[in-house]
């Protein structure tokens, strides 16, 4: 494998690009709901990533100095992943260019970014 590829899926973006399109393809294919797809990656990917602020707000003991509740605080890291999850996949990437960038991979490559993924997705949800 060259350094390049390993370098490009070690890449937080890559993998948040890899998380959302997986999930809508996975929306798509289990609930047949093309139209929808993008939505539900947007959605899951920001609570995922929500559930990884959370974690890092609990870990640095920051909710001993901001007393405002961890509802509202996960709310908080919610709406703003939201927002700059919509930013980045309606203005910027597109899923159809996702689709045409992953559909070309080698098998092992899309083996080792479903391990990547699953991975991400059960720490971040562990670790909260």
């Amino acid at each position: 494998m060259k350094v390049k590829q390993i370098s490009n899926i070690m890449n937080p973006l890559v993998l948040f690009d890899y998380i959302y399109y997986s999930i809508a393809n996975f929306y798509s294919s289990v609930f047949d709901l093309d139209d929808q797809k993008r939505f539900a990656g947007l959605g899951l990917l920001s609570i995922f990533q929500s559930c990884n602020c959370i974690t890092l707000y609990r870990h640095f003991n920051l909710e001993n100095h901001i007393d405002i509740g961890v509802v509202n605080i996960y709310i908080f890291f919610c709406a703003v992943m939201l927002a700059l999850n919509f930013i980045r996949y309606y203005k910027f990437i597109s899923l159809p260019m996702l689709e045409n960038k992953w559909q070309k991979d080698k098998l092992y490559i899309k083996l080792i970014k479903i391990l990547f993924t699953v991975s991400y997705i059960i720490l971040s949800v562990a670790l909260l």
